[in-house]
């Protein structure tokens, strides 16, 4: 009786490498603004010197983990940056608890790494 026919292992084992490539996902985009006042807060926002200072370290995008970084750090930054706004409009903040940080992001650690 003959052999059924075997796969090569070679691509199994680079199936099951890829699946293990990506150690966490992007959080989600914000969702439409709540109100208008948010909507012009989000406006404001990428001219936030905080911003803006986070946007000149850009590394690389070769660097796969570093760019990965600081785009969760310029994320985390204009957030800070529109809730800073609300809060000196008056606005109540929407949620009710702080934006979960994703690993890789340096923000709290008292300053930004270079």
């Amino acid at each position: 009786m003959p052999m059924p026919p075997r796969l090569p292992a070679a691509p199994l084992l680079l199936l099951l490498l890829a699946s293990c490539g990506q150690p966490f996902r992007q959080p989600p985009p914000p969702g439409p603004p709540a109100s208008p006042q948010e909507a012009a807060c989000r406006a404001q926002a990428n001219s936030s010197p905080a911003v803006k200072d986070v946007m000149r370290r850009q590394p690389p995008a070769e660097r796969v983990t570093a760019f990965e970084g600081w785009e969760l750090d310029v994320r985390a930054a204009r957030q800070r940056a529109v809730r800073d706004c609300l809060v000196g409009s008056g606005a109540s903040l929407p949620g009710g608890v702080e934006a979960v940080r994703p690993p890789g992001s340096n923000q709290g650690l008292g300053r930004l790494m270079p």
